[in-house]
């Protein structure tokens, strides 16, 4: 994809998908957190967490395929648009914030007896992020 405008419009896509799991993550956790606060039951949020998902992978690989096509750009064309550079890396911090709350969320799923001990039985053990939505209604 060399075409900077569908490459940009891509990049803003990902980041309103990446707002709108950020958003899930952060109800749970204020949920966790805060009993009185609770915005929703823990099986609504392992039904949106599933649902969510399949996009945020789609969303990771898509934003490394975009990654390598701007890089294989050349220098000079890729100065001319330096919005699509800060997209990316936005992007990616984006993508790092709801992975690191998601993380402390299953931490906090476990202390509340919400996840399986068997999904947290091997720490050491190198899992896709799908396991970490491996929650019990």
């Amino acid at each position: 994809m060399t075409d900077l405008a569908a490459l940009r419009a891509a990049l803003q896509l990902q980041w309103a998908l990446g707002q709108e799991i950020l958003a899930l993550v952060q109800r749970e956790h204020l949920a966790l957190t805060e009993p009185g606060q609770r915005s929703g039951s823990a099986f609504e949020f392992f039904r949106q967490r599933l649902h969510l998902l399949p996009r945020l992978e789609e969303a990771v690989a898509a934003l490394r395929r975009h990654r390598a096509a701007w890089q294989q750009l050349s220098p000079a064309l890729r100065r001319s648009d330096p919005e699509i550079g800060a997209l990316l890396r936005a992007n990616e911090d984006l993508i790092f914030r709801i992975l690191l709350l998601d993380r402390e969320n299953q931490q906090l799923r476990l202390r509340h007896g919400l996840l399986t001990v068997r999904a947290e039985s091997h720490p050491h053990s190198n899992r896709s992020t799908s396991g970490q939505f491996s929650a019990l209604a």
